[in-house]
This record gives structure tokens, C-alpha cells and sequence, in this order.
């Protein structure tokens, strides 16, 4: 008798693991779904509420910018709800613009702003920075013998500055153009004796500061 109780506790207990794992497997890919990128639709769901209805009287007449978009984990109950967080900024007030919307519902989750203070560059304002940068004759002139090198040998890297009499309260961008030479061997990582990299010698080729802003060019520097 006393072995055919552990017989018995066995299999309830093999029966509990199974229909655990199987819960657990059912969260795993409700959260894989949930994380997945957005899609355009959705990007564009997501703009929307933040737009016209989260920021409508903030934004409203003012000249703004998306940041970022991605998609973050919120649990309900057994699973993952599909949600956004957007970024945004405003240029005309210098806010850092934020919300967390569920996309099936269009439910505003949270949101916040912040008073002068600047996020890292988003992608729309760096290809924005650039195209400010080298529309000008003058930048033309001065970045054409770099801008025409084969797009490997260019590297293009961007960083927000807050220094300066204009930086200080409005949005500038600084673009920097680095030359990269050849491969240049492989060196091994540090605390992995098996993973090596291969690096390249890079050099600054030239410097442009954008205000964002008021639209302008406050600098550009050539080596």
C-alpha cells in the first residue's frame, strides 16, 4: 500500500510539472509575440494616440519629432499585451515627450514629460541633421571630397550637445565624419580567450553642429 501511494504521488506530481511547463511555454511565446517589432501599422497607431490624444495640447501648432518607437513587456494575467513606448520632442517648447499605449485598446498606460533635457538622437533627427549639414553651398563645397568616398570608408556617428550659448536651450546635433582605413588583424577579447574582433583604423575627417531648433548650421570643421 505504502508503494502504491508513491506510485500515485508520483504521477500527480508529474501531471502538475507537466501542466506548469506547459503554462510556462504558453507565457514564453505570448511574451515573444508581445515584443516582436512594431509594424508600420502599429508604429502608426501608436503616433497617433500620442499625437492627437495623449500630447494633443502640447504638440498642438508646435514642430516635433519622433524619437523612438518599441515595442515594451506588460503583463496581463497568463500573458503579454502588445504595447508601445513612444518618444517624442518638442522643439518649440524643448520637451521630452513620453507614453505607454496598449495597442489593442488604444489604452494610454502612462505618460510623462520632461523639461529641457535631451535623449540621445533618434534616427529621424540624425538623417534630418545630416541633410541640414550638407544642403548649404558652402557645406557642399567644404564636406563634397569626403561625402564622395565609397560608403565603407565613411563612418558617420552623431551625439546631442548641450554646451554653448545656443546648445544650452535649444536641440543641436553634432555629426562627425570618420575615415576608416583597412582591416587591421584581429585582437582578441578581453575575459574570452576564444572571440576575436577585427578592427580598422579610423580618423576625423570633419565635424558639423546643427540647431535642430531654429533649423540652422552653427558649425562645420574640416581636418
Amino acid at each position: 500500500m505504502h508503494h502504491l501511494r508513491l506510485f500515485l504521488l508520483a504521477i500527480v506530481c508529474a501531471l502538475i510539472a507537466g501542466i506548469a511547463s506547459a503554462a510556462e511555454q504558453r507565457l514564453i511565446a505570448t511574451q515573444a509575440a508581445a515584443l516582436a517589432p512594431l509594424s508600420a501599422v502599429e508604429q502608426g497607431l501608436c503616433l497617433e494616440v500620442a499625437n492627437q490624444r495623449v500630447f494633443k495640447d502640447i504638440l498642438a501648432g508646435d514642430r516635433f519629432t519622433v524619437l523612438n518607437e518599441r515595442p515594451v513587456v506588460r503583463r496581463s494575467g497568463d500573458g503579454f499585451l502588445r504595447t508601445c513606448n513612444i518618444e517624442l520632442f518638442d522643439y518649440s517648447k524643448n520637451l521630452d515627450l513620453q507614453a505607454t499605449i496598449e495597442l489593442a485598446t488604444s489604452k494610454v498606460v502612462s505618460s510623462r514629460y520632461l523639461k529641457d533635457v535631451q535623449p540621445a538622437a533618434g534616427q529621424s533627427e540624425i538623417a534630418v541633421t545630416r541633410s541640414i549639414a550638407e544642403s548649404s553651398a558652402e557645406a557642399r563645397a567644404r564636406l563634397s571630397p569626403l561625402l564622395l568616398r565609397p560608403s565603407k570608408q565613411l563612418d558617420v556617428t552623431a551625439m546631442v550637445r548641450t554646451d554653448g550659448k545656443h546648445c544650452h536651450t535649444h536641440r543641436c546635433v553634432e555629426i562627425d565624419y570618420f575615415e576608416t582605413g583597412p582591416d587591421a588583424g584581429a585582437v582578441q577579447v578581453a575575459g574570452s580567450p576564444n572571440v576575436e574582433v577585427t578592427w580598422r583604423p579610423i580618423k576625423r575627417l570633419a565635424r558639423a553642429l546643427v540647431d535642430l531648433t531654429s533649423i540652422s548650421v552653427l558649425s562645420i570643421e574640416v581636418f
